[in-house]
């Protein structure tokens, strides 16, 4: 049995911390190497949550989850996670400034 979830928190923030990404646009990837459920959304606003399904037990395999998070054009977005867990060697998150193309990948 594969546990893997995660829950994380975002945040507008107007100040000029360098904590926090500059851009409006943030693309979240977060899947397995293969194919398989999807799933991910758009979160616009002050603020939101974004879970795994299943939260908190564990997503599915292989699933591929893409969020959209898009705030407005002074503002930045910090990610906060409270709950983290991969299962390791087989999936990953990824965060891009702007579109998922590699060069705006930020974190791997």
């Amino acid at each position: 049995m594969h546990v893997h979830h995660f829950s994380v928190s975002l945040a507008q923030q107007a100040a000029q911390d360098d904590k926090f990404f500059r851009n409006k646009l943030i693309s979240l990837l977060w899947f397995g190497y293969q194919r398989g459920q999807n799933c991910g959304g758009l979160v616009q606003g002050p603020n939101g949550t974004i879970e795994s399904p299943g939260f908190p037990h564990g997503y599915p395999n292989y699933a591929n989850c893409t969020w959209i998070i898009i705030t407005g054009e002074r503002n930045r977005i910090q990610l906060s996670f409270h709950t983290f867990a991969l299962e390791e060697d087989f999936d990953i998150l990824s965060v891009y400034d702007g579109q998922p193309q590699q060069g705006n990948l930020k974190v791997r």
